[in-house]
């Protein structure tokens, strides 16, 4: 699968695509303009494909460095409304430097003292551009077309550049069609205006009509949160109505909905309701359950009722660590903490230099090395013929990859995988990699040392959980893979920090750091919980600072 040699080619790559693939969801106008692209000239089409790949709107003549017929392209693409030569002087202002700003206000007759906030201010109203510039048309459409052709928004043409000079590489799979990531066009303008945070007030119910795939670009993912916003400002009585709507829905139980409930209901002084509400949530085994379970507690101590009991979760060893030091107010207000050398750096940095000046090797494995691992592991089922999974060419995985749906549709496949990573681990699925692109993995190294390293029964058990539940399910997990090694003591006299207890278990453990103000978060305590029932080491190590004598 190899990608056209020239920017004007990877364009028309991606219009014709795009109209062939997913044209019922352009409008006429948007068709219109498309097919004009495709009708340049392949001097024209070379300078709007490298243009519109450009960062700014607006161009310089002098600054183009161009060597085809500069005026004649420029030309047809004006008559074909693809390039303005009659540009807004206010939209010419990024284009040009401060001192360039200076000498037009200077022609103008402006004050041009200051900072290039006050001189764009000075000019913004004024004629001032006194040179040819060129306006870039239907950036927007083009975006558009690259996400119906790559059907994902995170590749662009600038992808088959990259991959093109050996960067980077697709991999080889047959191409299942389908309908797609949207439906319908509706689908498609919510989930812009979802991802531009411009959710109207008819949006919500616009996404609840459209039929779930399973798909990440599925606009319902982002019409939860932006709805609770807009209800979070309404009387506790005109929230009830629609939160019950909400969590009646098609799409199960979406998260903090159940919880935004039963607080409108408590503050409309239905507490009973209330209660009832919480208590049937609280058994489900999500973060959301364990609010629920901490709510129904306090509501029925307030209406002296019993409740069914809720299964304790299980609870990781602690490990107290005292620094010298440490927590200091660092950038971003983040406490810092001295490394071994006495540098201030970020909690986890610094305990992964603590434990290699004792001779342990450890990494921050908080979410991307661990779906990593996920996309290694499942690599080949990324690419099976699922229908509809695989609508296009260029993808660096399934349109349902990383959801709940990707296990669904691929049951026995992963299961069997999941069994053979319980009894041999995961090292052999990371030597077969071959340097595709692979959705969800990002930094190899890190996803390396854990499959090296992690015993079979922690690999099989997150690698189960973010298969059944999607990568969602990864928030939580914890800080820090320690490898297995030597059960050497934590204790650095020349750096001032020492633990209780002291010595390291010789296995692979996990360890969920904690500042001297944090507190286990619920997706953190579900995770524990998984984990050690599952076998597996956990340790929770609560950082203190103290001047240690």
């Amino acid at each position: 699968m190899t990608a056209s040699p020239f920017p004007g080619a990877d364009l028309r790559l991606c219009v014709e695509g795009a109209l062939a693939a997913e044209g019922h969801l352009l409008t006429a106008g948007e068709v219109h303009v498309a097919r004009s692209i495709l009708a340049l000239s392949e001097g024209a089409l070379e300078l709007y494909a490298r243009l519109s790949l450009r960062q700014p709107r607006v161009f310089r003549h002098a600054e183009l460095d161009y060597a085809g017929d500069m005026a004649g392209n420029v030309a047809q693409l004006e008559a074909a409304s693809l390039l303005g030569t009659v540009v807004p002087d206010s939209l010419c202002l990024p284009a040009f430097t401060a001192d360039e700003l200076r000498g037009a206000c200077r022609r103008l007759g402006v004050d041009a003292r200051g900072n290039r906030p006050l001189l764009e201010e000075r000019l913004r109203g004024r004629r001032w551009v006194d040179e040819p510039v060129l306006l870039v048309r239907h950036r927007a459409l083009l975006r558009r077309l690259e996400i119906l052709f790559f059907q994902t928004p995170h590749v662009t043409r600038q992808d088959l550049v990259l991959e093109r000079v050996g960067v980077a590489r697709w991999a080889q799979y047959a191409i299942t069609g389908g309908p797609g990531l949207f439906p319908r066009r509706s689908a498609l303008l919510l989930w812009e205006r979802a991802r531009a945070g411009a959710w109207t007030a008819d949006d919500m119910e616009r996404a609840l009509a459209i039929p779930d795939a399973g798909a990440p670009l599925d606009p319902w993912r982002y019409a939860v949160a932006a709805r609770l916003e807009a209800l979070s400002a309404l009387p506790a009585a005109d929230r009830v109505g629609p939160l019950r709507a909400l969590l009646s829905g098609p799409r199960g139980d979406p998260r903090g909905v159940r919880i935004a409930l039963a607080r409108a209901l408590e503050e409309a002084v239905q507490t009973g309701e209330a209660l009832e509400v919480v208590v049937a949530g609280q058994g489900s085994g999500s973060a959301d359950a364990l609010a629920c379970a901490r709510t129904a507690r306090r509501l029925a101590r307030s209406l002296k009722r019993a409740i069914p009991p809720v299964a304790e979760l299980r609870v990781p060893r602690s490990r107290t660590v005292e620094v010298a030091g440490g927590g200091a107010q660092g950038p971003g207000a983040r406490p810092t903490w001295p490394d071994a050398a006495g540098q201030p750096v970020t909690i986890e940095r610094a305990v992964v230099d603590w434990l290699a000046a004792v001779g342990r090797s450890a990494i921050h494995a908080e979410q991307s090395p661990w779906v990593g691992l996920y996309a290694l592991v499942f690599a080949d089922a990324y690419f099976l013929p699922v229908p509809g999974m695989l609508p296009t060419a260029f993808r660096s995985g399934p349109v349902d990859v990383g959801t709940p749906g990707f296990y669904a549709r691929r049951r026995a496949h992963l299961d069997a995988r999941l069994d053979e990573v319980s009894r041999f681990g995961t090292v052999s699925y990371v030597e077969r990699y071959g340097g595709e692109r692979l959705s969800g993995l990002l930094n190899v190294d890190a996803t390396r040392f854990i499959a090296a390293h992690a015993p079979h029964a922690m690999a099989a058990c997150v690698l189960g959980r973010l298969a059944s539940e999607g990568w969602g399910a990864a928030a939580g997990l914890p800080d820090l893979f320690v490898a297995p090694g030597s059960p050497a003591r934590l204790a650095l006299p020349a750096a001032r920090i020492s633990a209780l207890p002291a010595r390291l278990p010789e296995s692979a453990f996990l360890a969920e750091i904690k500042g001297p103000t944090d507190a286990l978060r619920d997706e953190q305590r579900i995770w524990i919980d998984r984990l050690l029932g599952s076998g597996i080491s956990v340790e929770l190590w609560e950082l203190r600072t103290q001047c240690l004598k």
